[in-house]
């Protein structure tokens, strides 16, 4: 991409590729040599046109990314297990009011269940009722008809234990719109 660079002795402005910028030129106009740098003004004093950085990132970067986040996230489902964290949380926070919910769904379908075909299940546990009847009356209006409570928070436990399954039928549908619906 062209870049527009002056001379340092005459100020004469120059088109050149990106990738001369730090090298000596010769200054066609004047003979001087100048190391190329992006031009602060034109000889009119008006400010130069803002060049727009450009960011390449490779797939191996973006590996590398995702492998620096996802790795030490399942070595803490692994090492912690499904559900430990809550159970540490509610244990930790006896008086706290703690309600899992929504592990089976991703973010779309959590607050609009009608985008999946037919009606689907979502599990709730937790200790306090009341507050289980609260989290229920949001998940009703978001459009959840079937709500299958298993009782207390050490069942979160369980409704994280689907995410294997989730992420392999995410790759088989190649959408994440869709739920799971049980059948007696």
């Amino acid at each position: 991409m062209p870049v527009k660079v002056g001379c340092s002795q005459c100020g004469k402005q120059l088109n050149v590729k990106d990738e001369y910028l730090g090298r000596k030129l010769k200054c066609p106009q004047c003979g001087a040599t100048f190391t190329a740098e992006i031009a602060k003004t034109s000889r009119a004093g008006k400010l130069s046109k803002p060049i727009a950085a450009k960011i390449h990132v490779s797939k191996g970067m973006i590996i590398l990314i995702v492998c620096a986040i996802a790795l030490p996230s399942l070595f803490a489902f692994w090492r912690y297990g499904p559900g430990r964290v809550m159970d540490d949380w509610q244990k930790a926070l006896p008086d706290s009011l703690v309600v899992k919910a929504l592990n089976t769904v991703n973010c779309e379908v959590m607050v609009n269940p009608a985008i999946v075909n037919g009606d689907s299940d979502l599990f709730i546990c937790g200790n306090d009722a009341g507050a289980k009847g609260k989290v229920s009356e949001v998940l009703r209006a978001f459009g959840w008809k079937s709500l299958i409570d298993l009782g207390d928070i050490t069942n979160a436990r369980g409704t994280e234990s689907l995410m294997p399954i989730w992420m392999r039928l995410w790759g088989h549908f190649k959408t994440p719109h869709f739920n799971f619906k049980m059948v007696k």
